[in-house]
């Protein structure tokens, strides 16, 4: 009799046990799924800065939640596309020159993601950030998003 008890007792403490798990997963999973960092996570500024020769984006962002985030991402979009070269139309002073009147068309590119990491975001942390990789001196680009987990 003890033994059937025992095993009842320990058949509903595993179903109760496999009930939290599930539920502390599937809020894990769907804080980790959802955009919440964009709630938390807040660009502060942005601007470049020429270290060593080479053009970065640095900027600060805030965490304004109560939880630590591990991975931090901060996006930028450069455009990639040049200006129009207004050395090409074609001008009297220039008799060698092209007889073409109008510039030609630049080449339309997609934007190129520049990217920024940070690690370990504590709960209502401010922090510093450079991008990756440098951009060019005179380089156009665009905030895009914060994302973390």
């Amino acid at each position: 009799m003890h033994t059937i008890r025992g095993l009842i007792l320990a058949i509903a403490a595993l179903l109760v046990l496999r009930y939290v798990l599930s539920q502390g997963i599937r809020r894990i999973v769907t804080t980790a799924t959802t955009d919440y960092s964009a709630k938390c996570l807040t660009m502060l500024g942005h601007t470049t800065s020429v270290q060593d020769g080479s053009t970065y984006i640095i900027g600060t962002f805030k965490n304004n939640c109560d939880r630590k985030f591990s991975n931090v991402t901060v996006a930028f979009m450069l455009d990639w596309s040049p200006p129009p070269d207004f050395s090409q139309m074609w001008s009297p002073s220039r008799p060698g020159a092209s007889r073409n009147r109008a510039p030609q068309a630049p080449l339309d590119l997609p934007p190129v993601p520049i990217f920024a990491y940070s690690r370990d975001i504590q709960p209502h942390e401010t922090r510093q950030f450079k991008s990756a990789h440098p951009i060019s001196e005179n380089a156009t680009f665009n905030f895009d998003r914060i994302t973390g987990y």
